[in-house]
């Protein structure tokens, strides 16, 4: 019994440096299946944020914040973001252990 499907394909991006062109010098921390939840709307100083969180299918990942994501979904939207939070959680029923990503700054 799984309770999060991993239908989607990401790919998580790590900054290392800049070249002489000041572009970034990307490092690839993660690619392969996963979660992407919209996740709701949340009110701040009159604002509405989203809060999408992404679910990878492993707690090896080490994932730390504002690294970048590429996500497409099985439907073949393409969404970008930036981490916010990672964490390493167990469901409660199955005791599958997954990491959990909150993300900010999620585009199409």
């Amino acid at each position: 019994m799984r309770l999060i499907a991993f239908e989607d394909k990401c790919v998580i991006k790590r900054r290392l440096n800049t070249n002489e062109y000041d572009e970034p010098i990307m490092e690839s921390v993660y690619s392969g299946e996963c979660c992407y939840q919209e996740g709701g709307y949340s009110n701040v100083q009159r604002m509405f944020v989203r809060n999408p969180i992404l679910f990878l299918p492993d707690v090896s990942v080490l994932v730390n914040a504002n690294d970048d994501v590429e996500v497409t979904t099985k439907f073949g939207r393409k969404l970008k973001a930036i981490v916010a939070r990672p964490r390493e959680i167990e469901m409660p029923i199955t005791r599958q252990r997954v990491t959990r990503l909150e993300l900010k700054q999620a585009t199409e």
